[in-house]
């Protein structure tokens, strides 16, 4: 019973760009396969990812169409 906990896959938050989610959704089965984590994806586009997380959505991944709002992000905090 103590190691249930333990024994539960983590999940991982992507914000995903709408024009990358079919891709996603192919390498998903694979990297929650081959790494035991589930997925949890978001699909929108870059401008409303970017406005969410910087509202705080709590993402752990961002897969932007460019690379401008991810830096963005970084130079906020």
């Amino acid at each position: 019973m103590a190691l249930s906990g333990a024994c539960k896959a983590d999940e991982l938050y992507v914000a995903v760009a709408a024009n990358f989610s079919s891709t996603l959704k192919k390498l998903a089965p694979l990297f929650e396969q081959q790494r035991g984590h589930r997925l949890i994806t978001s699909t929108a586009s870059t401008g409303q990812l970017y406005t969410q997380i910087h509202h705080g959505a709590p993402y752990e991944v961002f897969l932007s169409a460019d690379s401008l709002r991810p830096e963005k992000l970084i130079k906020e905090g």
